[in-house]
């Protein structure tokens, strides 16, 4: 009996350690990769986030420094018509970097990819503008890819109509073209026959003395 009892004190032990070893490793991952790491946080104001997702990446140039960890509306006269907010959270290793920045936009990982938030470092030189109004950044809204195919087919219908003129054009350049070289065959007629000397000489229909 005494010996069951210590072989299910020992299981338990074993167990025990297991957890702790799991927790440690999940410690030790997430303050590399990010998950455990300390975070600060930041609202950044848009008018239309344009399919931007809770869990979507926040990059700066092109470094992932946090995620997007929450979405919803605000309601502030100040900000106009910035009424959607995505709280961002930055690890705090890149808190230097991310409070240089001036523009927070929302950008498309290739052609029609997920949404992420892109922070723009400012060049070297520049005179440096908080973004930040009414205690929230104010962010670049999305392309609108309606908006885009808009105004993709207005270019289209304006470059069907100046194909068409060309095409008037071409036509127009063509008889012109064709009039010109019946009028230079007749001339070169006259040169050879020798009527057109005669003509400009004042000789062509004198009467013979």
């Amino acid at each position: 009996m005494k010996y069951e009892f210590s072989k299910e004190i020992l299981a338990g032990l074993f167990f025990l350690i297991g957890i702790v070893v799991i927790v440690v490793l999940i410690l030790s991952l997430g303050s590399k990769t990010g998950i455990a790491a300390p975070k600060y946080y930041l609202d950044v104001a848009f008018s239309d986030i344009g399919g931007l997702r809770v869990g979507a990446p926040v990059g700066v140039a092109g470094v992932g420094v946090g995620t997007v960890v929450d979405i919803g509306f605000i309601d502030s006269p100040a900000l106009g018509d910035k009424r959607v907010k995505a709280t961002l959270g930055i690890l705090k290793k890149y808190k230097k970097q991310v409070d240089s920045s001036t523009i927070f936009s929302i950008k498309t990982e290739g052609l029609l990819g997920d949404k992420l938030i892109d922070i723009e470092l400012p060049s070297y030189g520049d005179d440096y503008e908080s973004p930040v109004k009414d205690g929230y950044v104010i962010g670049q809204d999305a392309l609108d890819i309606k908006n885009l195919a808009d105004d993709f087919s207005e270019t289209t219908k304006y470059f069907i109509y100046l194909t068409k003129k060309m095409s008037t054009l071409v036509d127009n350049l063509q008889v012109t073209l064709r009039t010109s070289k019946r009028i230079m065959d007749r001339i070169e007629e006259k040169i050879i026959d020798g009527g057109l000397i005669n003509v400009l000489m004042g000789k062509e229909n004198r009467p013979e003395q």
